[in-house]
Order: structure tokens, then C-alpha cells, then sequence
């Protein structure tokens, strides 16, 4: 566990409660959708690196005529921020 303060201690039972979290299937397709930890590219924040993905295809690299659906999250601090985005859901 991180350096002992109340903040420090929260901080990080929140995201190990989190490991335990499944992440839902994408809300558009259907399909599983997995956490993605982005620390290469120059276009995002590296201390934002974390974002869910819909295992479907992404628009940049889908073969021609498949049905991937490009859905992700925003990128967020930590996974815990990312797969709890990607779960949240609008009540109809």
C-alpha cells in the first residue's frame, strides 16, 4: 500500500475494489470491451493514460465492410476512473 494518509489509504482501496469490478459488455454492440493504458502517444496527458475500448474494431484500423463500432471511453488517472465510465449506463 502507498505512503500511509487518509487520502493515500481511500485512494487506493477504491482501486483495488475496483480490480474487482467486471467490466460490462459495450453498451452499442454488444461486444467485451477490455482497459486500455495509453503512454505512448504524444496527443494524450500522461498522467491520463487509461481508457476502455470495445474489443468490436476501432474506425481507424476496421477492415473494409466490418461492423466494428469504435466505442471508448474518455482517457482518465486510473482504471478505476475508466472502467467505471465505461459501466455507467442512462436510465431509459
Amino acid at each position: 500500500m502507498p505512503e500511509d494518509s487518509a487520502f493515500n489509504r481511500r485512494a487506493y482501496q477504491k482501486e483495488e475494489a475496483m480490480k474487482e469490478v467486471k467490466i460490462k459488455p459495450c453498451p452499442f454492440c454488444g461486444r467485451d470491451a477490455e482497459i486500455h493504458e495509453d503512454q505512448d502517444w504524444d496527443c494524450h496527458k500522461p498522467e491520463k493514460p487509461y481508457n476502455v475500448q470495445c474489443l468490436g474494431g476501432y474506425a481507424y484500423i476496421r477492415e473494409p465492410g466490418t461492423d466494428g463500432c469504435a466505442a471508448e471511453t474518455l482517457y482518465f488517472s486510473t482504471e478505476a476512473e475508466a472502467i467505471a465510465a465505461w459501466n455507467r449506463r442512462a436510465k431509459l
